[in-house]
Parts: C-alpha cells; sequence; structure tokens
C-alpha cells in the first residue's frame, strides 16, 4: 500500500516524509482505530483513507504541524474523526434500512427514486473542482457544519461558506435543478 501512496507525489523530499510517518505511525493509528471501531476491516479502511487524506492535502502540510508530538495528535485526531464519521455513516445507513422496513408512507418506486437522486448527487459532487468537491461532500453528504470543514481542510470559515455557496450554484447548473430549498 505504501507504494500506491508514494506514486502519488512528485516531490522526493514529501516521498521521504511521507514514508518516515507511513512506517512509524500506521501501526499505531490502526490500533487506535481499532479501540473505536472494535472492526479490522473497518480501522484498516479508516487509517487508508487518512493517508489518502494526507497525500491529497499535501502532504508538505505536515511539516507546519511541527515536533513529533504535535505530529501524533494531528494524526490521532484525524483517525478518531473519520472513525467517528464512519460511525456516523453506518448508524445513518443502519436508521434507513429499518425505516424502510416500516411503512413509511413511500412507495417502493418512490425509495428508489430518492436513492437514485441521493447517489446522482453524490456524483455530481464527485465531478466538481477538488476545492469545492471536498467542501460540498463534508458540507451535504457528511452533515459537517463550515467551522469543521476549515479546521479539516486548513481553510478559514468564510472560505469555506463561500465555496458552499459557489458549489451548490454549481450543481444547480449541473443537474438542472434546485436540491436546496
Amino acid at each position: 500500500m505504501l507504494s500506491y501512496f508514494l506514486s502519488a507525489i512528485e516531490d522526493p523530499e514529501d516521498k521521504r516524509l511521507f514514508e518516515r510517518i507511513y512506517l512509524q505511525y500506521r501501526g499505531d493509528m490502526f490500533r487506535y482505530a481499532m479501540t473505536i471501531l472494535k472492526d479490522e476491516g473497518n480501522a484498516e479502511d479508516v487509517v487508508h483513507e487518512v493517508f489518502l487524506f494526507i497525500v491529497r492535502t499535501g502532504v508538505g502540510r505536515i511539516r507546519c504541524v511541527g515536533d513529533e508530538g504535535n505530529l501524533w495528535a494531528y494524526l490521532s485526531a484525524a483517525v478518531r474523526n473519520r472513525c467517528y464519521t464512519f460511525l456516523k455513516k453506518n448508524r445513518a445507513l443502519q436508521e434507513e434500512t429499518s425505516s424502510d422496513e416500516r411503512i413509511d408512507g413511500l412507495t417502493d418506486a418512490e425509495r428508489t427514486e430518492q436513492r437514485m437522486d441521493y447517489q446522482c448527487l453524490v456524483e455530481a459532487i464527485r465531478g466538481l473542482k477538488e476545492g469545492y468537491a471536498d467542501v460540498l461532500y463534508f458540507s451535504l453528504v457528511q452533515q459537517m457544519p463550515a467551522d469543521r470543514i476549515a479546521q479539516l481542510l486548513g481553510l478559514k470559515p468564510a472560505a469555506v461558506r463561500k465555496r458552499i455557496s459557489r458549489g451548490k450554484e454549481m450543481l444547480r447548473r449541473k443537474l438542472g435543478k434546485d436540491l436546496f430549498s
């Protein structure tokens, strides 16, 4: 897996930094995720997502974290947040399944249409420019507040709110309908 991540990094200095972080902290990150999730597969997925996030946002940002204690605090916070996001998403999926089993006044066709609208929205978000896609994904799909997204992506809250606004407008034009009223 390390070679996969390294292949996505161009700068040799960033590659060395990432490799050191990966080899030094991967095991600790996995054990920490296991304490929260209690499932090896899910814990491995969370650690993979954190490393993928580091690669996507730029390994050089890690240098800003500072000393080793701060680096572990950063990595453990990232793992913890991803674990809780995973648990929240999993809980929402379980609630959706149980609500599907209830009589909720919707026909199977209406439920299918809602799921397709949701999938269409997620795909449309993925098709946006990276800065807008990430912010809208966290805002609309993960339902994170702008302040939390700003902290996660290293942006100012005002910039996140502006990207959400502009991104929603892009989605309106792309999908040809207003999903946000």
